[in-house]
């Protein structure tokens, strides 16, 4: 007779589980981490070039249309590059070797 409070092995895993080791969790979060470094160093770059043409068409046109709309998107460069900062401190501490990890 078998003992059913020790089940056997196969009987207690969940089909798939064991697909999701760390080791690829760690690295989907490295590519995600990439991946948002990418987009929030583009994004800062584009704004940096649209706030000079914002501060340019003011001092050509002297519309204030132009500062107004520099000073909405000064609040959006300032988020986006304090985002990326943070973001690539952390990218810093989960930079390791990937594969390499004991």
């Amino acid at each position: 007779m078998k003992d059913s409070r020790n089940p056997p092995q196969h009987a207690t895993r969940r089909p798939g589980h064991d697909q999701l080791d760390p080791l690829l969790l760690r690295r989907i979060q490295f590519a995600a981490n990439i991946s948002f470094t990418f987009w929030f160093r583009m994004i800062t770059i584009s704004l940096g070039w649209f706030l000079v043409f914002f501060k340019w068409r003011f001092a050509r046109t002297g519309n204030s249309f132009w500062m107004d709309a520099y000073f909405l998107w000064v609040k959006v460069f300032a988020l986006s590059f304090a985002l990326g900062v943070s973001q690539r401190i952390t990218m810093s501490f989960s930079s390791a070797p990937i594969g390499l990890a004991s």
